[in-house]
């Protein structure tokens, strides 16, 4: 599979409210419809349960609640790694809350402003340690071994070009004209270079996404990487055009 920045966020409400969840539920879905709710609880013993079992990325937590309040169930989840937005409608716990390392702590009733505010910064760090997690992961393997009846060539990923299926063999095209035939599918190279920064643009096509230098719609579709022009499946274009844009993106940080 390919890296895909998404900004898919795991998020669970606890709130022994249920018309509190509901306001907050209907405003995320307004404006963040790509939030996944996995779940939301008016019992918070409950909550701890869930959330042991399926860690969430961002807790919208209460804090006044019966049989456990929001610092008693933070602290029964102890450590944690999601993010936590405090809400309340009690302004004086903020400093607790921020010792408890708070993203944020939202009164209410919450505003659609105060909401897209928090967000906001939520997404903004989840895209920072996205882009982190790729960076590290794509550079963390510089080397791949390529073997053939010849013996094994040790190669650096960034001088491949792309790599072309020939039945059970692999033709790795690298820079300055070479060509190294693998005694391997391009099946078994995906799972090691798709980290890499690569995208399987067609069947017989696994790119390496630093030498695009065009992107043609001509002929359904495709790429040019040193003077060679490549086809792009149809089914492929748009999440290729999208993980190019990415890929800009990162490298550009």
């Amino acid at each position: 599979m390919s890296f895909n920045l998404n900004y898919m966020i795991k998020t669970v409400i606890i709130d022994d409210e249920k018309f509190c969840i509901e306001v907050l539920e209907s405003l995320l879905n307004a404006h963040y419809p790509d939030i996944q709710l996995a779940g939301t609880f008016t019992n918070p013993a409950q909550a701890v349960s869930f959330i042991q079992a399926q860690p969430p990325d961002l807790v919208f937590l209460d804090i006044n609640m019966p049989g456990l309040n929001g610092f008693e169930v933070l602290d029964r989840l102890m450590p944690f790694t999601f993010k936590v937005i405090f809400t309340t409608a009690y302004d004086n716990y903020a400093i607790k809350a921020m010792r408890y390392g708070a993203i944020d702590y939202v009164m209410k009733p919450i505003a659609a402003e105060d909401l897209v505010g928090t967000m906001t910064r939520v997404l903004e760090e989840k895209r920072k340690t996205d882009l982190a997690l790729v960076k590290n992961e794509r550079s963390a393997i510089r080397k791949i071994s390529i073997v053939n009846s010849d013996g094994m060539l040790i190669q650096a990923v960034r001088d491949i070009l792309y790599c072309e299926a020939d039945n059970s063999y692999t033709i790795f095209h690298l820079t300055g004209g070479k060509k190294v035939v693998a005694s391997r599918t391009l099946k078994d190279f995906e799972p090691i270079l798709l980290p890499c920064g690569f995208f399987r643009i067609h069947n017989s096509y696994l790119i390496n996404l630093e030498h695009v230098e065009l992107y043609t719609k001509s002929d359904g579709g495709q790429v040019k990487i040193n003077k060679v022009f490549l086809p792009i499946s149809r089914t492929r274009k748009d999440e290729f055009l999208a993980e190019l844009d990415r890929y800009i993106n990162i490298s550009n940080q």
